[in-house]
């Protein structure tokens, strides 16, 4: 009987034990997080965006929510414990117009994000960002309020001609018997920006709703897709002179009813594929890598035949290849429709398999329109928050319909890295640069973009899935400025703020010089699930001890029990690993070094 428990036990686990590390779920955590986000009933039902990034430097991503006339915008900033506060009317950005859509970038280079606002026949507003965590409008001063009719739509922000700052792309949406032309707004450095469509030529006098920009043909300029309702999308070359040539065309791209844009290197082949959502089936435009696009689909397994609009391409769990979730909405008047949103997991083999239902996101039928990703805890995983608006005919009191949705991913034990970039020579904001990350037989790209889903942007932070991965063998930084940045053997599950000209921060190897003290650091994430960093200094060589107690004090886990040298250490606590299972709570972990001993407070929040 001595031995066969023992092996009894290793049954079970290695039977259960692969469940538990490679599925996946969100929960959806609005209410508890303090979004209370209602869209104005019988406002125009294409309004509404969301704009995720961090307004006032604390290191966690807030949210601005974009409303109909009557409503005010809102800005929710993060407490940093899943919760969050709205500002809007202390920050100055609860604009009352029919707002559509909301971009976000650094685009006076002072060091915080600013925003850009289109509203639908009312002024657009670029609302600078003090550092104080107030706006001032200075869209007129700026030249940037949108066209004369104010049917702006959507918007993004990108570097178009390098010279290191944002420039704005405004898309006007035409209307029955009058068209609008986009406008590009050039960045001139001072506070001001000059319009530039005449030069520019974008060609586009269309139904246009959504806008996105990558540098789709790898030759450091980036250029722009825009999802038009009801015309062919328009495909604009960056000719690196500040204007752009229409290739939609001469490639034959597909003509839909787009929504929506995103972009992603799902095949790892070194150039982006964009996603549009659709009117009827979504369109996956694979890049050939010859400056050619091919619509495949029906082949990569992309099935969603529902009215589509936001559209958000992350890597969800983090495995190391691009998952797709989107929206969906009928629009058919005066029936209400509720559509379930669809989620497709990367399958790492060229297709992907919908799976919304399994993952926890297929619940919530709703009328979708904005969406965007970002990892409100810190835990290097994308959470994701989304936008139903409300009909003339829908309940007001209804806690779907009407309401932004914020749904918490709770993980997977898949390894990660997050990466902050800072520009110097290029923008502030880094929009543009691309990373090319290379660890075991993964090799991934990403760009930084504002602007992109429907109406909306996703946080500017680069999220990387490491799988199984341990070690980062490279990391390659390419800058719109043309500098090119390389790191070499990086660890995982951190968030890395990588600056331009070779300032690094957040790798332990880095700190070169002992430290001065002993010190337990707060825990990373907290709230956490299921795991956390724990991060700690010893200044001379010492016998240490890193164990983790329940609130009764009860021993859970040994995370170290050696002699260590000096030197700053962290240690991951991991509670999918634990035979026992452990309940949400709080936990404590004790540090004793010598004669130093520290204890803190961790909250486990499933």
């Amino acid at each position: 009987m001595k031995n066969i428990l023992p092996k009894f036990l290793l049954i079970v686990l290695f039977i259960f034990l692969p469940i538990k590390i490679y599925s996946q779920t969100f929960v959806e955590i609005t209410q508890s997080a303090g979004i209370n986000f209602q869209h104005a009933q019988g406002g125009f039902p294409y309004l509404g965006g969301i704009a995720c990034a961090d307004f006032n430097n604390d290191n966690f991503t807030d949210i601005y929510i974009v409303n109909a006339a009557g409503s005010p915008n809102q800005l929710y900033m993060n407490n940093g414990d899943l919760t969050f506060t709205e500002k809007g009317q202390f920050a100055d950005v609860n604009d009352n117009n029919n707002s559509w859509g909301t971009v976000a970038g650094d685009i006076d280079n002072d060091g915080d994000i600013d925003i850009y606002l289109t509203n639908y026949k009312a002024p657009n507003r670029l609302y600078i960002n003090d550092g104080t965590g107030k706006f001032t409008d200075n869209a007129t001063l700026a030249g940037v309020t949108g066209s004369d009719s104010g049917y702006s739509s959507s918007a993004t922000m990108a570097d178009f001609d390098n010279d290191g700052y944002l420039d704005i792309y405004v898309l006007n949406r035409a209307q029955a018997n009058d068209d609008y032309a986009n406008n590009l707004y050039h960045n001139n450095g001072d506070g001001t920006f000059t319009d530039m469509t005449l030069w520019a030529n974008p060609s586009e006098l269309q139904t246009a709703l959504a806008v996105g920009t990558c540098d789709y043909d790898n030759d450091g300029y980036m250029d722009i897709y825009v999802a038009n309702e009801f015309e062919l999308d328009g495909f604009l070359h960056n000719n690196k002179n500040n204007s752009f040539s229409d290739l939609g065309p001469a490639l034959n791209i597909p003509q839909t009813a787009g929504m929506g844009v995103d972009y992603t290197d799902f095949d790892h082949d070194g150039d982006f594929e964009i996603y549009i959502t659709n009117l009827g089936n979504d369109i996956f435009l694979v890049n050939n890598g010859d400056g050619t696009v091919t619509n495949k689909n029906s082949v990569v397994g992309i099935t969603n035949g529902s009215m589509t609009w936001g559209v958000n391409i992350a890597d969800y769990n983090n495995d190391g290849y691009d998952d797709i979730y989107s929206v969906n909405g009928g629009m058919m008047w005066p029936q209400t429709y509720s559509q379930k949103n669809v989620y497709y997991k990367n399958l790492g083999n060229g297709t992907f398999v919908e799976k919304a239902d399994l993952v926890g996101l297929g619940s919530n039928l709703g009328d979708s329109r904005a969406s965007s990703y970002l990892d409100i805890n810190n835990d290097g995983f994308m959470d994701i928050i989304f936008l139903n608006i409300l009909r003339d005919t829908d309940n007001p009191s209804d806690t779907v319909r009407g309401k932004a949705h914020l749904y918490l991913n709770q993980g997977t034990n898949n390894n990660w890295i997050s990466l902050k970039l800072i520009g110097v020579q290029s923008n502030k904001s880094a929009v543009g640069s691309r990373v090319k990350l290379e660890a075991g037989n993964l090799t991934q790209l990403k760009e930084v973009h504002s602007g992109s889903s429907f109406g909306s942007m996703h946080c500017l932070e680069l999220g990387f899935g490491l799988k199984d991965n341990t070690i980062i063998d490279k990391l390659t930084i390419t800058w719109p400025s043309g500098n090119v940045q390389e790191l070499t053997n990086v660890n995982v599950n951190q968030i890395l703020t990588i600056t331009e000209n070779n300032t690094v921060t957040g790798i332990d190897e880095i700190l070169s010089s002992p430290p001065e003290e002993f010190k337990l650091s707060q825990n990373y994430p907290n709230p956490f699930n299921p795991s956390t960093q724990i991060q700690f200094s010893i200044k001379e060589n010492s016998f240490v001890s890193l164990k983790i107690f329940d609130i009764l004090g009860k021993e859970i886990k040994t995370l170290v029990n050696e002699e260590l040298d000096a030197g700053n250490y962290k240690y991951k606590f991991n509670t999918s690993n634990s035979i026992e299972v452990l309940p949400s709570g709080i936990y404590f972990y004790r540090l004793v070094a010598d004669s130093f001993t520290d204890t803190k407070k961790m909250i486990l929040l499933k």
